[in-house]
């Protein structure tokens, strides 16, 4: 059964009289279930988003179509940007458990290392990215995959079972949203931690997509489609950056930028995930401090220092402390390379070792100092989705995006650029951090017993991670805190 979006006029549910929205839904509901079309402008909500936008290759004579993937990363609360006419399948929520969102993480820290290098490479003194976005944003991509593009998907999300992989994200991003709500800090005072995470789908008016597929993004991702025409290419993209500032607190405004959409366009898929964290002991500002950059110049940044008990552990030229965050679900690991060993240490830095930093319970009273950044990276992860193994999914002669669609006004689908931005914001109040990811397609020793003095003066790695699942949120690193 394929869904149908058709166009026309729509109002807010809002002015809609009680008897007719229980026909409406009802007449919904009966097309769900004898297999008949659903139009989008069934019902309307507002939900935060992850962004994936499809493009087709176009058979002999035909015009190429196109498709965009977008995941949105977020340290915010989930928003909208005003009424959109949203088609959503009448599939429940999978329940989530603790173990699948393990699993998850266990995904979401490999595709981190594997990430870390190239990006890294990049040329840049800073970098900040969200390999949970991004990974929501692939497994949503894989939902529709078939082939050759599927199996190269499960390689890089390192997994056999596709069914598996979606129940683990689901399960991941139901655990993230409980973290949010009022916590109590190291000195017995309320705090709010927020962090959420979200997924939709835009589809081009008219385009019919299968009903399978649409149920999995109701079921694992709990994302409906909302109708747009991306023939009216700046509107579609106001509407899309909207929605992405809106769940990012502004932090991500131009995701989209203005030549990425265009009449080919067929289908956008959107995560946001947004998070905004007191520390547990707040830091300290002790004005400017020394700190060596990676070139050796030193300079005077911004600091700030605490003294408190949290995980610490110490390896081969490198040392790691754990920050936690107000109620301790969330934390900032920091791995310290020695004086000199910088490039050394993130050279290593893989799965195994990430996985270490992030499990370790060893706790030791550490005095800290810790130079304050706000970062923001904007990329493209197409030529390094590439160099990872994943290539079929952008080549129109191996691509295969069957279970998405059968319309022949869609199909084939490929992808023709994956887009990544993400932000943080590290001060002695505690962390901000937001990431977007866009997908286009064409048709250690243990611690010392004393007090531990750790002066981050120099290059080093970050992780904003979830504690019980050990999933990281945001990777980076810094090594000019002023650039």
């Amino acid at each position: 059964m394929r869904v149908d979006l058709r166009g026309g006029g729509h109002v807010p549910m809002s002015d809609v009289p009680d008897d007719v929205v229980a026909a409406i839904l009802a007449t919904t509901a009966r097309a769900v279930g004898s297999g008949g079309p659903i139009g989008a402008g069934a019902n309307q909500i507002a939900v935060p988003c992850v962004q994936m936008t499809m493009r087709g290759r176009s058979r002999t004579g035909r015009r190429a179509l196109a498709v965009v993937v977008t995941t949105v990363v977020a340290v915010v609360a989930s928003g909208c940007g005003g009424d959109v006419d949203v088609a959503r399948s009448e599939a429940p929520r999978q329940d989530a458990t603790a173990d699948d969102a393990r699993a998850a993480g266990e995904v979401v820290n490999t595709l981190a290392a594997s990430l870390y290098a190239p990006l890294a490479a990049g040329g840049e003194a800073n970098l900040v990215y969200s390999p949970a976005s991004i990974g929501i944003a692939l497994s949503m991509l894989r939902t529709g995959a078939s082939g050759a593009s599927a199996e190269q998907l499960d390689t890089l999300l390192g997994t056999d079972d596709p069914d598996q992989l979606q129940q683990a994200f689901n399960s991941l991003d139901q655990a993230l949203d409980e973290r949010s709500g009022e916590r109590e800090n190291a000195d017995g005072e309320s705090a709010e931690v927020a962090l959420s995470s979200a997924n939709s789908l835009w589809a081009q008016d008219g385009a019919e997509w299968e009903e399978p597929f649409l149920d999995a993004l109701a079921r694992y991702y709990d994302a409906g489609v909302r109708q747009v025409d991306f023939a009216d290419a700046p509107a579609a993209r106001d509407a899309i950056n909207g929605w992405v500032a809106d769940n990012t607190e502004d932090k991500i405004s131009e995701l989209i930028p203005a030549d990425a959409l265009s009449a080919a366009t067929k289908l956008v898929l959107v995560n946001a995930l947004y998070a905004k964290a007191p520390w547990d002991t707040a830091f300290d500002d002790v004005g400017e401090r020394d700190f060596t950059t990676a070139d050796g110049q030193v300079q005077q940044a911004p600091a700030m220092t605490a003294q408190t008990t949290m995980p610490y552990q110490a390896g081969d030229g490198w040392q790691a402390v754990a920050i936690p965050y107000a109620g301790g679900e969330l934390a900032m690991t920091l791995l310290v390379p020695d004086a000199g060993a910088f490039d050394a240490v993130e050279g290593s830095l893989d799965g195994a070792l990430l996985g270490t930093i992030l499990a370790n319970e060893q706790t030791a009273m550490v005095d800290l100092q810790l130079p304050k950044f706000d970062l923001r990276t904007t990329t493209t992860l197409s030529e390094t989705l590439a160099g990872l193994g994943v290539t079929a999914p952008f080549d129109p002669r191996t691509t295969d995006f069957a279970p998405m669609s059968s319309d022949p006004d869609v199909v084939p689908l490929v992808v023709s650029e994956v887009r990544h931005e993400a932000t943080i914001t590290v001060d002695e109040e505690g962390t901000e951090a937001a990431a977007a990811t866009s997908v286009e397609m064409d048709t250690g020793a243990a611690p010392p017993d004393d007090n531990v003095e750790l002066i981050v003066d120099r290059p080093f790695v970050f992780v904003l991670h979830d504690v019980a699942t050990a999933t990281p949120l945001f990777v980076g690193r810094v090594t000019d805190p002023l650039a």
